[in-house]
């Protein structure tokens, strides 16, 4: 599936996707509640967990624009490739984020000044976020995130299924009760300075309920007779305020696979 985003600059509204980085410390353990509520299980929502990654690799929202810029930027799956269209006379940074699709992995790749139009390419692109930023204070000036992963599935005919509710600020497993699994969820704060990411695991039995903020969510169960994990992934961040609904961001909202 071809997925491309265009954003168009804007110097005074910066991007929401880092709205709430730093709330992960780096370097810290993630912690693991299981509190027994009625209905299931709650899981702690993680501590923290590891910083961004420095090593050079290289969805969609666009961002307001502004009459006395004109810079885009494009992310295209089919190519992995970031595509940043500017005029010959307008310096800027670019960033690109690349987030593995279990939401534990990621990567950065950074480049400055720049001038004109310019393209990274992105090695296995996964979950891409690409920041365009001012030359001189690294503030964002536009963005794109694109799901270049195929959509996973998020259920099973007779095992857990997943659901993340930005709204209701959680992940919620849903099983039989007699059906044990592994929950994990992984929340990526992610920006132009990179990512940093948080993980709680653990084997729970049947409803389980995972409280999360306003980031990137991978949410992962699996059960020891399946063959694949099943996988909801929903940047939160971006469907912030009047936005949050699924279908507000489509690269960002639950889907199903077969």
């Amino acid at each position: 599936m071809t997925k491309k985003t265009k954003a168009t600059a804007t110097e005074d509204e910066p991007t929401r996707i880092g709205d709430s980085i730093r709330r992960l410390m780096p370097g810290a353990t993630a912690v693991l509640l299981l509190l027994a509520v009625a209905g299931g299980t709650v899981l702690g929502l993680p501590a923290a967990g590891t910083g961004p990654a420095d090593d050079p690799t290289s969805g969609a929202t666009d961002a307001e624009a502004a009459d006395d810029v004109n810079v885009t930027v494009e992310i295209d799956c089919d190519e992995s490739a970031v595509l940043v269209t500017a005029p010959d006379d307008a310096e800027y940074g670019l960033s690109v984020v690349n987030v593995g699709p279990s939401g534990t992995s990621t990567s950065t790749a950074k480049r400055a000044p720049l001038a004109g139009n310019a393209t990274v390419t992105v090695d296995d692109a996964d979950i891409v976020y690409a920041f365009v930023t001012d030359a001189l204070t690294g503030e964002p000036i536009t963005s794109a995130v694109a799901q270049c992963v195929e959509e996973p599935r998020t259920e099973t005919t007779d095992g857990p299924s997943i659901a993340v509710d930005c709204n209701e600020s959680a992940v919620r497993f849903t099983a039989p009760d007699a059906v044990a699994y592994t929950a994990r969820v992984s929340s990526v704060d992610v920006s132009p300075t990179g990512a940093s990411t948080g993980t709680v695991s653990g084997t729970v039995t049947g409803n389980a309920t995972v409280p999360i903020g306003d980031e990137l969510i991978v949410a992962l169960a699996s059960t020891d007779d399946a063959d694949d994990p099943i996988v909801a992934i929903r940047d939160c961040g971006r469907t912030a305020g009047d936005e949050r609904s699924p279908a507000a961001e489509p690269c960002s909202s639950d889907s199903s696979d077969s």
